[in-house]
């Protein structure tokens, strides 16, 4: 795979699909800066953040019934009743499909971005922690996460889980199991 071409062929649609949701796209824009910087910090390669951090949101203003028809069908059961995470079922199908993306750890993260998981790698714990952290979210004050992850990436990462956790159950989000069952593992410190 083509990383740097792919990052450009990413970013040029991401800017055209989010052309009339400016909002989306400066989000997607500072998840993309945190990552970079959280990248760079910790040695990892900075173009495969960026896609991941680009691609994250990219299929997030399409309905319901297109995520239902862009995504795998494997997943489709586990989360029909869950229409707020199916974003991250379509972006890793898109991943997938469209930009022919193998890379297990690209697919892990835009997938369980929403709900954490049992095994995330780096990547997708700093996707996370970069969905909560990045500039342009006004929910919370994070620099005390951003700062931690930039020495500590376990450690941030079980921040913005929870915070993310918390902002779902006063949003009156209907949490999916998969969210529940890694909070579980955090929550016993099994996740590393």
């Amino acid at each position: 795979m083509d990383y740097l071409k792919t990052l450009s062929n990413v970013i040029h649609d991401v800017n055209h699909v989010m052309k009339s949701h400016p909002k989306r796209l400066l989000h997607i824009q500072g998840v993309a800066s945190c990552m970079e910087k959280f990248s760079k910090q910790h040695h990892l390669n900075v173009i495969k953040s960026l896609i991941i951090a680009y691609l994250h949101d990219i299929t997030k203003k399409e309905d319901d019934r297109w995520h239902l028809s862009h995504s795998n069908p494997l997943y489709l059961t586990i989360f029909e009743d869950y229409p707020y995470y199916l974003h991250a079922l379509s972006a890793c199908h898109i991943a997938k499909e469209k930009y022919n993306i193998e890379d297990q750890s690209i697919l892990d993260a835009l997938l369980y971005h929403c709900t954490g998981h049992d095994d995330l790698d780096i990547y997708a714990k700093l996707l996370i922690i970069s969905d909560v952290c990045e500039p342009s979210r006004k929910h919370h004050d994070t620099t005390l996460i951003f700062n931690v992850a930039l020495k500590d990436v376990e450690a941030a990462y079980k921040m913005a889980f929870e915070l993310k956790y918390q902002m779902h159950l006063k949003e009156n989000q209907k949490i999916h199991p998969w969210f529940k069952k890694a909070k579980e593992n955090i929550e016993e410190n099994h996740v590393s």
